[in-house]
C-alpha cells in the first residue's frame, strides 16, 4: 500500500488522471490502475458513451485535490 501523501501516492493521482483525460475514453485509465475488465467494459462502450469517462475524470481531480483521504482505491473519511 502507497502511504498518503508521499511522492509514489501523489504520483500515482497525476498519472491517473492525466490518464483518465488523455487515454480514458478508450478504458486506458482503467487498465493502468488494474482494473482490466472494466477497461475493456469502458473500451467497448467508449467511455461509457462519455458519461462513465467524465465521471472518471472528475473522480480523480477530486482526488488529486483533497489530501488524506485516498490510497489505493480506498477512500476514507477524516475526522470531523
Amino acid at each position: 500500500m502507497v502511504k498518503a501523501g508521499s511522492g509514489e501516492w501523489w504520483g500515482n493521482l497525476a498519472s491517473y488522471l492525466l490518464l483518465s483525460i488523455t487515454l480514458g475514453v478508450i478504458g486506458i485509465d482503467r487498465i493502468y490502475k488494474g482494473e482490466v475488465l472494466w477497461g475493456i467494459l469502458k473500451l467497448i462502450s467508449f467511455g461509457g458513451f462519455g458519461i462513465w469517462y467524465l465521471v472518471d475524470i472528475c473522480i480523480h481531480a477530486y482526488r488529486l485535490g483533497t489530501t488524506g483521504q485516498w490510497t489505493r482505491g480506498e477512500i476514507r473519511i477524516s475526522n470531523i
